[in-house]
């Protein structure tokens, strides 16, 4: 199982009831195998039981994605400040207008209060995505608000959560992972 993998498995861990393999390389074989199994039997249907809750103190809008980092949580979210419209015909290739809204990046304490909040993006670009975390900085794509458009990626910093706009790239980028095997 390659550490991609791994770290897919070790993020469920919890949610399947197996508990807290935070290093899934070092899990018994036996457990890592329950867990795959169990990710297989995934599906639309699957019930979900929460083993346990954060209740948020605060305006989230809409969370995208979600890291733990030590007792901190970092939530990326968008705040729609007026909806998409869709065209009755594409208009350059575009189902859609940009519609307009605000990226954020969001510190959490596990009590739920705001830490900290960082808007994120440029103009039209204003939907953040899933986030990673790669031991050092947090990984956030941030693009329009519909397919097929543009994106710019940020690295920040957990503790002083200053961005650093890293590349952009011309597509919709709605999350990204860190590889542990070549660190990109």
């Amino acid at each position: 199982m390659n550490r991609l993998a791994k770290r897919c498995l070790a993020a469920v861990s919890a949610l399947l009831g197996i508990g807290a393999l935070s290093s899934v390389p070092q899990a018994a074989e036996g457990d890592r195998d329950v867990l795959a199994e169990r990710v297989t039997k995934l599906s639309r249907g699957t019930q979900w039981k929460p083993v346990e809750a954060v209740p948020i103190n605060f305006l989230t809008h809409h969370p995208q994605g979600m890291v733990k980092i030590g007792d901190t949580l970092f939530v990326s979210s968008v705040e729609i400040k007026e909806p998409t419209k869709r065209f009755p015909q594409p208009v350059d290739g575009y189902d859609r207008d940009t519609g307009a809204g605000v990226g954020h990046l969001f510190k959490i304490d596990l009590k739920g209060n705001l830490i900290a909040d960082i808007t994120l993006g440029e103009g039209t670009v204003y939907h953040p995505g899933g986030i990673d975390y790669d031991g050092r900085y947090i990984w956030v794509p941030v693009a329009e608000y519909r397919p097929n458009s543009r994106s710019i990626v940020y690295r920040v910093d957990p503790e002083t959560m200053k961005a650093e706009e890293m590349f952009r790239f011309p597509d919709h980028i709605g999350g990204v992972v860190h590889n542990t095997d070549d660190k990109t």
